[in-house]
């Protein structure tokens, strides 16, 4: 009898989610058609330019831009290894 209780109970909350994520998507769907005429009707078009990149100055750029974090997270590995290896050594002292 619990196996069927659990079973039926089971299946409505399967059926009731998948309805649920179905009116969902519907109503992102719905959303965004709504989003898309509005947008239509105003007349505004949309400006593309072209990228104004320095390709030569960029991996200087992203050096820079990475320098910090890249050193941050060397620190912290570090700071792990080290904490690391002192419980290892206490164990092996202990023993």
């Amino acid at each position: 009898m619990y196996r069927k209780v659990c079973s039926f109970v089971s299946g409505c909350v399967s059926k009731l989610r998948a309805t649920v994520s179905h009116v969902a998507v519907l109503g992102v769907l719905a959303f965004n058609g709504l989003c898309l005429s509005a947008f239509a009707q105003q007349g505004t078009g949309i400006e593309i330019q072209e990228s104004n990149i320095d390709w030569t100055a960029l991996p200087g750029q992203i050096m820079t831009a990475l320098m910090a974090p890249v050193v941050v997270g060397i620190g912290i590995a570090l700071s792990v290894w080290v904490v690391f290896a002192g419980v290892r050594f206490f164990r092996r002292a202990a023993n």
